[in-house]
């Protein structure tokens, strides 16, 4: 279980550095569809990571797929302090 915390973590914040950077060069244009490219980017990335991490892996499914949406959710939670201009 551990291990799943552990993986989940990592592919989170390497996702939600790849969003970010997505939702930064994009707000100039319109900051809510940045922020709904990102937000679409990070649903993507979840539904690979459930089909990755418990077939491919074999992470426990519970504890990857809980873990790797909370890193998520926590982190996009700080993602407006960011994006302001």
């Amino acid at each position: 279980m551990r291990r799943a915390v552990v993986a989940s973590a990592g592919i989170a914040y390497v996702v939600q550095l790849a969003a970010f950077t997505v939702t930064w060069h994009l707000r100039r244009w319109h900051i809510l569809a940045a922020w709904g490219v990102g937000t679409l980017a990070r649903f993507g990335a979840l539904a690979a990571f459930a089909l990755v991490a418990v077939g491919r892996w074999g992470l426990a499914a519970n504890a990857a797929l809980i873990s790797f949406a909370a890193f998520l959710f926590l982190s996009t939670l700080l993602e407006p302090w960011f994006l302001r201009p």
